[in-house]
């Protein structure tokens, strides 16, 4: 898979218990990389509070974070 610059795997160690599954991706237009991350339904509350604890272990780097979405980053693509 795609080897996390170390921000990210900072980033990625601060919410793995609260995690179901994990996609990692390199970023694109000034974004060093999109993490994908599959938590249990009414799980974002924790998973943001995780999230904004660790904010400080990336800088210089922002974090964003976005959802909750459809689990489509964790879907099969499909085969045309």
């Amino acid at each position: 898979g795609y080897p996390l610059p170390d921000a990210v795997q900072r980033l990625s160690a601060a919410v793995k218990d609260l995690i179901v599954a994990e996609k990692a991706e390199p970023g694109q237009s000034g974004v060093r990389a999109m993490l994908y991350h599959l938590i249990e339904r009414g799980g974002s509350t924790g998973y943001r509070r995780a999230l904004a604890n660790a904010a400080a272990e990336v800088e210089p780097f922002t974090l964003k974070v976005t959802g909750p979405w459809p689990p489509f980053a964790f879907v099969p693509e499909l085969l045309g």
